[in-house]
């Protein structure tokens, strides 16, 4: 029988009607009347997210599904290719539900990022602000000034001296390498 966009509604309307009663059986059966993502919520106690579990077992009846698109049948005598079809949009009405209980869930983590974010900021600021490392800032900022101006001042005679003595530009060059670039800017510096 051809269907028409009239009986294609019906046939939709009557199959979730189905689909209804047989995910809630089976939501009975898997749960033992627990949360009714218990038996995929089990995965969780081995690091396997609970939506990742529910793809795994959608992706066990992908294959059934192949299995039958090669073999032309399925093995298993009472299941045939409209259970498995049923079975997508059983795992399907249950991914959804976990993506709708989750972004319930979501505007939480969004207050705990935001309560973290602001304690991070809290901590900065009572860190870097605090008087002690303020000093300990300081002293290695005049540290660093120290050290660079004893190079620049080793670099200077060490210049003058492979100038008079007619060293080569080769030999100051690869002095200048090794005391570092006299440009660089004092990391401590604000």
């Amino acid at each position: 029988m051809k269907l028409t966009k009239e009986t294609f509604k019906k046939f939709r309307e009557d199959l979730f009607v189905e689909l209804n009663e047989l995910i809630e059986q089976k939501n009975a059966d898997y749960t033992a009347g627990s949360s009714v993502f218990a038996n995929f919520e089990i995965c969780e106690e081995i690091g396997i997210d609970r939506l990742h579990g529910l793809t795994i077992r959608f992706l066990d009846k992908v294959q059934r599904l192949k299995s039958y698109v090669k073999n032309g049948k399925l093995e298993v005598g009472d299941e045939g290719v409209e259970d498995v079809f049923k079975d997508f949009i059983g795992y399907s009405f249950l991914a959804l539900g976990m993506l709708h209980e989750d972004q319930s869930i979501v505007g939480t983590r969004i207050n705990h990022q935001k309560e973290k974010e602001e304690a991070e900021k809290r901590f900065r600021a009572e860190y870097f602000e605090n008087p002690m490392m303020l000093e300990i800032k300081r002293q290695a900022a005049k540290n660093w000034n120290d050290r660079h101006a004893a190079l620049l001042a080793a670099r200077e005679k060490l210049a003058v001296r492979y100038t008079r003595d007619g060293i080569s530009n080769t030999i100051a060059d690869a002095l200048n390498q090794m005391l570092g670039d006299v440009n660089e800017k004092n990391p401590f510096s604000t």
